[in-house]
């Protein structure tokens, strides 16, 4: 396999820049709070971890080869063929290296969305055309002003599902790549594009679905994820994921995960619960120029921010953590994460708002 993009001599530089969710340690130097009183909310997470079952012994010294038995299981979570799944460490194993694997082009990326998208395509030395409407996308390919597209369904944090048959018109459209990420879509799998695979692997092999692991099992920590998808760019994803990328307790337990349907009822009803109370409270107690919405496992608040801003300080004076950033004309966003268990703690600070 070769590296189709002479900017890959750039890939192994010191990561810079984009501020994620999660790092309480950071947040508990920055605002002088102990670390272990944190209640993070930032990652849209699960709070509730699939519960990690006995590792066999030997899995910790075998190199991590993905057995038969593992891709069948894989394939019936995700009801596809197991020859269209590429095992990543973590979907954003993917994010990161997919744009390498092709010539600079223009790619088309939601302007608000998850920000490793853009950040590796620019990186990558691809043009990136951001949207901020499916007019606005719809304008783009039909002037032929980008060549792949990137939609994030739901979106995090704007939490924006698309309808498969928007999905459709984009595939339709672009002369290139469709990279749809899907990360957040297990909890409700009914806007899931991965049905219209087999129709792309007739036709001409350019779409691409990004699954995560971490987000509805609450295992982000094993770091793994997958691409679904064939044709030449996933062929060479394959080939770019080094040997053993992930780990053998990872695989494992994920077999486990994925395979346990009674497990995963039980935790879609509570996400949808907890979801429904959490953004209940907070449209009854934020002003009206706030907008409020959710996609399951967290909940986004989008508002001026002298509303939203002093929310977040006050937050953070409590030890919770909240995800925020800025957008144009003194707007922006928080989100919320699902509290789990420590729901009251989160409660009790918003009633007091």
């Amino acid at each position: 396999m070769r590296f189709k993009n002479k900017h890959f001599k750039s890939y192994g530089r010191k990561y810079q820049g984009l501020k994620h969710g999660g790092n309480v340690g950071e947040a508990a130097k920055t605002y002088g709070q102990p670390e272990a009183g944190w209640l993070d909310l930032s990652t849209g997470i699960s709070p509730w971890m699939y519960p990690i079952p006995d590792i066999p012994q030997q899995l910790w010294r075998t190199l991590p080869y993905q057995n038969e038995h593992f891709w069948r299981v894989i394939a019936e979570y995700y009801q596809v063929t197991p020859e269209i799944i590429t095992a990543v460490a973590g979907s954003q194993g993917a994010i990161r290296q997919m744009p390498y694997l092709l010539e600079p082009e223009s790619v088309a990326i939601p302007a608000i969305g998850y920000k490793e998208h853009q950040y590796s395509w620019e990186r990558a030395g691809h043009r990136v055309c951001l949207y901020q409407s499916w007019g606005e996308l719809e304008n783009l390919l039909d002037q032929g002003e980008v060549t792949h597209c990137v939609v994030i369904n739901p979106n995090n944090p704007s939490a924006e599902y698309v309808d498969n048959t928007v999905i459709e018109a984009i595939y339709r459209s672009v002369s290139g790549y469709l990279i749809i990420d899907e990360a957040f879509m297990d909890v409700d799998e009914r806007c899931s594009f991965i049905p219209y695979l087999p129709k792309s692997m007739v036709a001409n092999n350019r779409l691409i679905i990004l699954r995560s692991v971490g987000k509805f099992f609450g295992l982000a920590g094993i770091r793994l994820g997958f691409a679904l998808g064939c044709g030449e760019l996933i062929e060479s994803l394959r080939a770019a994921v080094y040997p053993w990328a992930v780990n053998s307790p990872a695989l494992y337990i994920a077999e486990c995960a994925l395979s346990d349907v009674a497990w995963q009822q039980k935790q879609r009803l509570r996400i949808r619960d907890q979801e429904s109370q959490l953004l209940t409270l907070l449209t009854s107690k934020l002003p009206r120029s706030c907008h409020i919405v959710s996609a399951g496992l967290f909940v986004s608040i989008f508002g001026p921010s002298d509303t939203l801003m002093p929310i977040y300080q006050q937050a953070v004076r409590h030890a919770i953590l909240l995800r925020e950033d800025r957008l144009l004309d003194q707007c922006m966003w928080l989100r919320v994460g699902l509290p789990g268990e420590q729901y009251n703690r989160l409660a009790n600070f918003i009633e007091a708002l």
